[in-house]
């Protein structure tokens, strides 16, 4: 039977540089843009950069997320391979 074999402390350092990266992301987008300019592509910049900054947020929410499912995976199966090992040497001692 094949084996999956996991580098735990690549996949390890891996989650860790993404939680890095979602805690220094900085989401802001310029505000005000134009000051006192009344014009149109005024308006329509700063609509733009408030849906950017929303699309932004949901995203680093959705990164964050992802690296919270991604360790309880990795950590469930660091212990269904424990379990396993101690399992298979039980049985065959």
């Amino acid at each position: 039977m094949p084996e999956i074999k996991i580098q735990y402390g690549g996949v390890e350092k891996a989650l860790s540089n993404i939680r890095s990266a979602v805690s220094s992301f900085d989401e802001a987008m310029p505000k005000n843009i134009g000051g006192s300019n009344e014009l149109d592509v005024k308006d329509a910049l700063e609509e733009i950069n408030q849906l950017m900054e929303k699309l932004m947020k949901n995203y680093t929410a959705l990164l964050a997320k992802h690296e919270q499912i991604t360790s309880y995976s990795v950590q469930s199966m660091k212990e269904a391979d424990s379990m396993i090992s101690t399992s298979y040497r039980h049985q065959y001692k």
